[in-house]
């Protein structure tokens, strides 16, 4: 199930002897390169219910709960308030324009039967 394209990022601690000293970038790439294993962990129906609030469903770094970022940028662990529904005014009538006979041009006479 696919629930949208995700561009966020993804933190994953590593172990101190693992990582490379005095951020050496190079050695850093090597060890991506071996590869590491993800546990991914969440709640599939918060995400759901999130995704139908109009939120996007994500992981809370601090709590590490599956967690709602709402479009007002609240967030927290369940859905988002969904916004109070609006009263759209009723259409109004607009006259439509008299037509303006170009210069030269004259209305036909108005017949009555």
């Amino acid at each position: 199930m696919v629930l949208g394209e995700c561009n966020g990022s993804v933190t994953v601690p590593v172990s101190k002897k693992d990582f490379p000293p005095d951020r050496d970038m190079p050695a850093l790439e090597e060890q991506l390169k071996k590869g590491f294993k993800v546990r991914w962990k969440v709640d599939m129906d918060l995400c759901w219910e999130c995704s139908n609030s109009w939120a996007v469903c994500g992981i809370d770094n601090v709590t590490n709960q599956t967690t709602c970022y709402c479009p007002d940028r609240s967030s927290g662990p369940k859905p988002c308030a969904l916004p109070a529904p609006t009263t759209i005014p009723a259409p109004t009538t607009i006259p439509a324009p008299t037509p303006i006979p170009a210069p030269g041009m004259h209305s036909p006479p108005e017949i009555s039967l």
